[in-house]
Parts: structure tokens; sequence; C-alpha cells
């Protein structure tokens, strides 16, 4: 932080010296710091991917929309787009009264870095905007390493004083979100919710080589698939001890279970149980998958298999919904606010009870023919989320 204040006041300096004036449209300043740095796969970077993706075609009248980045050690600097990809400008951000800083992108440690900054915009009036996509390091703390814990402490605390505007990603959020005092008795905080889209955008029109690299060993036509990172509050155990259940019930006919998503934390035993099973059994863990095969997985499975513990909102289920996918999934609240008819819940209980509630799942989902790859109607778009935020943030 004390670097990131050094290198900041002195750009204040050396502005005030040249005497700049600011003779431009009002700015969104929209963050996609993390994704702009790496993209871990996650399902919070599929969602930068997929609105900023749709906010490099939109055209607010009296906004020019850029996009920033930055990180703990360096303050926010204005980013371009070449056609390919972003590349950092020498531009460092200055906002000031009717512009928009939106936090698109989850980044707790870099946006309290940068204290000084933020708080120069908020002087100079400057409108701050966060997405907010879960609460879950306040509520289950031991789900999180104790450091990404603290850091999203800081976060929040950070937002609750400075945001103006925290835009949720599902009524459930906004309603944890609320049951805090630091925000429940928050004067001037507006609060909305966001419908996110399944699509997975730009895997739509990825590189043929890349939506080829199917995995060999993948079962085409008799799979399930569970999307999301190996991490506690997944359900990853949960859902290899019904899915044994299974297999020992349906012996060859049995469908492959394909497990997708990168390994995280706190979930070692479980990484390891994975390993072992995609050697002996019909479970195939594929690590590091790109959306373009992820759009070809979640066109050619049978059915998705969610058994997540708490989420902010649900990306697989609405993924699974955007391609017209039966849904076998845990009861959880916020997963009723997207749910439709392809959906089938089940509670949590013993693997052998679920089972039998499973198989019964796997015979109707084997009894349809695969449905068409995507429905336009079937799902909000990214372009539907974008304006969204920005009728939101412009309000």
């Amino acid at each position: 932080m004390i670097f990131n204040a050094v290198r900041f006041h002195g750009w204040r300096l050396r502005r005030a010296f040249r005497n700049e004036k600011r003779n431009r449209l009002p700015c969104i300043a929209v963050d996609i710091s993390i994704l702009f740095q790496l993209d871990a796969g996650t399902g919070i970077q599929r969602v930068v991917k997929g609105v900023s993706g749709a906010l490099k075609s939109e055209n607010i009248p009296g906004y020019d929309i850029r996009f920033v980045a930055a990180s703990r050690k360096s303050p926010y600097f204005f980013l371009e787009f070449d056609g390919n990809s972003f590349k950092k400008t020498d531009e460092i951000v200055d906002l000031g009264r009717a512009d928009i800083f939106l936090g698109l992108d989850f980044c707790s440690r870099i946006f309290p870095s940068n204290f000084f900054q933020v708080k120069y915009w908020r002087f100079h009036h400057a409108k701050i905007c966060i997405v907010l996509y879960d609460i879950l390091p306040l509520s289950n703390p031991e789900w999180f390493t104790s450091k990404s814990s603290r850091s999203y402490k800081t976060w929040m605390n950070f937002i609750s004083r400075n945001a103006n505007k925290i835009i949720c990603i599902s009524e459930d959020v906004k309603r944890n979100l609320l049951a805090l005092d630091a925000f429940r008795n928050r004067r001037r905080l507006s609060v909305s919710t966001l419908r996110l889209s399944g699509d997975l955008g730009a895997a739509a029109g990825a590189p043929a080589d890349e939506a080829a690299k199917v995995p060999p060993r993948l079962d085409w036509g008799n799979f399930l698939l569970m999307v999301g990172t190996v991490e506690p509050r997944k359900g990853h155990d949960d859902a290899l001890d019904i899915f044994e259940q299974i297999v020992s019930r349906m012996g060859r006919s049995a469908p492959q279970l394909v497990v997708v998503g990168r390994p995280g934390w706190k979930s070692e035993a479980t990484q390891r149980r994975l390993a072992d099973a995609s050697e002996e059994s019909r479970v195939l863990w594929l690590r590091d998958v790109g959306d373009g095969v992820l759009h070809r997985l979640y066109g050619g499975c049978r059915g998705v298999v969610i058994a997540s513990l708490a989420e902010g909102f649900g990306l697989p289920l609405a993924e699974a919904i955007f391609y017209k996918k039966p849904v076998f999934a845990r009861r959880l609240d916020v997963f009723a606010e997207i749910a439709d008819g392809s959906v089938t819940f089940f509670n949590s209980g013993p693997p052998v009870v679920i089972a039998e509630s499973m198989l019964r799942w796997i015979n109707k989902a084997w009894e349809c023919d695969l449905p068409e790859y995507i429905s336009e109607k079937n799902s909000a778009t990214w372009r539907d989320s974008a304006r969204a935020i920005l009728k939101i943030c412009t309000q």
C-alpha cells in the first residue's frame, strides 16, 4: 500500500504541475485486474469474461467504457484491447465527478491496497460500484484459507465505507449482505441484484483446435458433467460417494462422471481421491479445461450434477439450463431463484438414499433425446447482464 501511495501521489503532483484539463466524456472504468493477470478458469472469471466481452461492443450515450487493472504494488491504469488481448497503458486512472468505477472482478487484495487512489476518486465525487459474488468467506470461513478469509474481511470493510452501489448476483447474496451490520446500517448505499447468463460467450466462437481438444478417455454421449474448482464447499466427496453407489448398481452401463475443475485449497484428500478414481473407475477428472472444451462438454453431456454446499449464484446451474441439460442438484435457496423444470433437487443425506433419487433421474434423462445444443431463449445472454449492470451503475 505504501508503494502504491508513493506512485499515486507522485502522479498527482506531476498532473497538478502540468495543469492538465479533463476534457472528455464521463468514464465507466471496468476493473478486470485478476483476469488481466491470469485466467484461472473459475466461475467468477467466466462471469468477468462474459460481461467484459459484451461491454466491448456496448455504446452507452454520454459515457466512455474503458477497462482498467491494478495490482497490490501498482495503482489502477487504463488498458487497451488490441483485438486479441488487453495491454496496459501508461495512463493512470483519474476519476472524478460523473465518472464510475465498476468493480467487476473479485479483487479482495488489490482494491484495498489502492486505498489512496480510491479515496481520491471518492473525494472528487466519482461513483464506486462493486459486483458482489458471495459472502461465504464471512459466513463459512472454515471452507477457505485463513489468509483469504482475512483478505475478504478487509475488502468487505473497505467497500462498506467506500462503495456507492453494490450489485449482488442473486437475491440470496443480497439478503445475506443486508444481514450484516456494516451494510444494514449504511446510509446512501444502493444494493441491487443482477441475473447472470449461462452462455459460455466467447467459448462458442473458440478456435476449432481448442474446441476439438476433447479428452480421448471421454465416453462421448454417456457421461454426466460436474463443474467447479476442487474446494471444500463444492461437495466433490459427496458426489463421489453417491456415484460409487450408482456404479455398484448399474455396473458397466453406468455413465461416466466427468469432473471439470482445477485443484483448489484445503482439498488435498479429495484431489487424491479424484486422481485415484480417474485411474480406476468411471470417473474422469479434467484439471485444466478451456472454455472451448467446456462448451463442447456441456453440449455433449447427458446431464449436470451439482453437489455444492453453498453458492452465491451457481454458474454451472445457469450454464446447464442455457444448454438445455437436465440437472441433479443439492437443494439450496439460491438455486430456487434460477431453477426451471429441468432441475431435480436432492436433500443432504446418506449416499445410498441420494443414489436412489439419482438413479431415477438418470433413467429419466436417458429416455430423452439429447436436446438442441443451445437455445438463446433459454437464458439471459451476457449482453443482457452487461446492459443490466450499466443501467444500475448509471441510475
